[in-house]
């Protein structure tokens, strides 16, 4: 195999070699966008599940946005998570003083797999918007301003709703 290999690139210059090994390996760290369904386990886009909830939350599921590998982190999935009852600090109308959906949360897919407890959908539609907060993510992500929630999901809700109280600081 190795022999093959070398007799396809003799021609090139070292130079030119090199600067196509070190393309292959950025491309390969990076993950080059999302991967196929199915490629990173359980998880794939689309998928709708339940989950074991926050209490209050007991109809929230969560939807599934996108896969990917992310170094050190593993697997991480981008969720969405709908049905909640978070208090909003802002009050306002009886529809404006609960947030229903949290629309990107990065998450582990091993802090995912001790989540969910049951798969309703394959193929359920992924909102559009998500992916302004996955981008806003990626790129703080990138700059090492945010991370990836490694904890059980009803964990990330309940540090999100209280990061949201009017006590918080």
């Amino acid at each position: 195999m190795v022999a093959v290999i070398s007799r396809a690139f003799a021609h090139l210059s070292p130079p030119l070699l090199l600067s196509l090994l070190l393309l292959l390996s950025l491309l390969l760290a990076a993950g080059c966008g999302d991967a196929p369904a199915g490629a990173h386990g359980r998880f794939a886009p689309g998928q709708a599940w339940s989950y074991a909830t926050r209490a209050g939350d007991e109809g929230s599921r969560v939807l599934v946005l996108a896969v990917e590998e992310r170094g050190a982190h593993g697997v991480v999935v981008h969720v969405a998570v709908d049905g909640l009852r978070i208090a909003n600090p802002r009050g306002g109308s009886v529809v404006e003083q609960t947030i229903e959906v949290v629309s990107h949360i990065p998450i582990t897919a091993s802090a995912l797999e001790q989540s969910v407890t049951e798969k309703h959908s394959e193929a359920t539609e992924v909102p559009p918007d998500w992916k302004r907060g996955y981008e806003r993510w990626r790129r703080d992500f990138i700059d090492r301003k945010a991370s990836v929630w490694d904890k059980p999901l009803a964990e990330v809700i309940a540090t999100i709703a209280g990061g949201l109280s009017p006590d918080a600081k």
